[in-house]
């Protein structure tokens, strides 16, 4: 059994075959997902730079553009670009994508305004609350919410929007990952970003990131089996942490004064 499924491999490995050297290998991302995904950033943001970093240890230069999200994800699906990134898991995406290893783990928080008295320990501590989200962005963890008619949303076509509308009492809640939202804030509002909003203390959940590729690309799983390969590798010697640090000076920690 054992010769027989090597034997399998070697003609996978032939038909399908991986150029060990490819010139260059084309990703697509979003743009203005900062810390992660932007294209005014060094490096095109942490998770790209990561990404970089994981094919080269592969043996592959790679380009990103960065398009619209939707377009980006649409042309990835139909492997007009090798894979995209950064996708969290929904079952709609699972059954058009094969998923590399976590690149990272985010916390889903809102962001209300400074002087907002709102507490969230339950869902029901949110009834009659509205809550932005902007397009492009997923609904699933409120979606129960919604369905429930415990909150409503809105959804602008940009995250600075849905800060903008909080200031002015547009809206109550910003749902967003925490770390995105700080970089967000900052870019608007500067250090004063500080004093306008601060981050209910529960998180509503927590999401990892992936790298992904589209199911229809014959050579998809041989791709993934090799990113998750350089993967492990690079989180074992320190550099994928290393890229973290400089793109985040505290991953995952509340600043001082921004929670509740």
């Amino acid at each position: 059994m054992a010769s027989r499924l090597f034997a399998i491999t070697l003609l996978l490995l032939s038909v399908f075959a991986i150029p060990v050297h490819a010139t260059e290998l084309t990703l697509v991302t979003g743009d203005q997902y900062a810390p992660f995904t932007d294209q005014r950033l060094p490096h095109g943001g942490m998770i790209s730079e990561m990404v970089k970093v994981i094919f080269q240890k592969m043996g592959y230069a790679v380009h990103i553009d960065f398009k619209p999200w939707k377009r980006g994800y649409m042309e990835a699906r139909e492997s007009l670009y090798l894979g995209t990134f950064p996708y969290a898991k929904t079952d709609e995406r699972l059954r058009e994508f094969l998923y590399s290893e976590p690149l990272h783990v985010v916390h889903e928080v809102f962001y209300v305004r400074r002087d907002a008295t709102i507490r969230y320990a339950q869902d029901e501590d949110l009834t009659g609350l509205t809550v932005c989200r902007p397009l492009g962005y997923l609904l699933r963890d409120i979606q129960p919410l919604l369905d429930a008619k415990i909150i409503t949303v809105q959804q602008p076509s940009q995250l600075e929007n849905c800060f903008r509308m909080l200031e002015h009492k547009r809206v109550d809640l910003v749902l967003i990952n925490e770390t995105v939202g700080k970089e967000v804030v900052s870019s608007i509002y500067g250090a004063s970003g500080h004093n306008a909003f601060k981050i209910l203390e529960k998180p509503l959940t927590e999401l990892s990131l992936h790298f992904i590729i589209s199911k229809q690309n014959p050579a998809g799983a041989l791709y993934i089996q090799a990113f998750n390969k350089a993967l492990e590798e690079l989180k074992r010697d320190g550099t994928l942490d290393a890229i973290i640090s400089k793109h985040l000076k505290n991953p995952l920690q509340h600043e001082i004064g921004w929670q509740e």
